[in-house]
């Protein structure tokens, strides 16, 4: 990821649409399994952990652990008052096997080539029973500025991403779309974007009202997410379990 990039996630994290949907519906997910969980100390893992909104969130629910390959973060995360953060890759998790009961790996896994081994090592740490909520962008036919700028391998449909995480060895609980009330937008903006070739610096909106207007568009999706699945959207949201 660009390091420019970096510092405008840790500047609008707490206000933009998209992270503050996707933290709620991560920890509305988190909500539903803790019960599952037989009332030991929880232990979570947010791989790639950016700038730590999530991790703050996390913080309520038990011993909360971060890694990211970019120094930045460490400092981020210090500064929200999180500790327990370090440098480290998904492909090459600085923990033992068998050490968390939740392991998130939210928009990371594309980042990587050998996004395999990546799953490999979320299923290693993850304790027998626990549980990986993954999210990753949908559909190479939208790739756009963001993906260069976070510097984006790949996006996935449905099915690549389930048979991946089937050949790490997890359980399939729950694969679906999301951010698919705002699909036909936001494709349609990329769309015009590569037909023409227009220069964007950034897509993200992250002030005044047109990003409240996106909040709560998207914020209706946390609401169906616990009843429905979705048949196409922006990104894959994928709850799987170490058996």
């Amino acid at each position: 990821m660009e390091e420019s990039h970096y510092h405008s996630i840790f500047a609008i994290e707490t206000t933009h649409w998209w992270y503050r949907v996707r933290r709620k519906i991560a920890i509305d997910i988190l909500k539903r399994l803790i019960k599952k969980n037989d009332g030991s100390v929880v232990k979570i893992l947010d791989v790639g952990c950016g700038a730590g909104g999530l991790l703050k969130e996390l913080q309520q629910f038990g011993v909360v652990y971060g890694i990211d390959i970019a120094n930045q973060v460490v400092e981020f995360c210090k500064n929200r008052g999180i500790p327990n953060v370090g440098i480290g890759s998904i492909t090459d998790i600085p923990h033992p096997d068998n050490s968390f009961d939740f392991v998130f790996a939210l928009d990371v896994v594309e980042h990587i080539q050998d996004d395999e081994s990546a799953l490999h090592e979320l299923y290693r740490v993850l304790r027998l029973g626990g549980y990986a909520i993954i999210s990753v962008p949908a559909f190479q036919s939208l790739w756009g500025v963001t993906d260069e700028l976070s510097h984006h391998v790949r996006r996935y449909n449905r099915h690549q991403i389930v048979e991946k995480l089937k050949k790490a060895g997890f359980k399939i609980e729950r694969v679906t779309y999301f951010n698919t009330l705002l699909f036909l937008p936001i494709a349609f903006i990329r769309l015009i974007v590569r037909i023409f070739g227009i220069k964007m610096k950034s897509e993200n909106v992250s002030l005044g009202f047109v990003n409240e207007l996106l909040y709560y568009t998207f914020n209706i999706e946390s609401k169906l997410l616990p009843i429905m699945n979705f048949p196409f959207g922006i990104s894959i949201l994928a709850v799987v379990q170490k058996i």
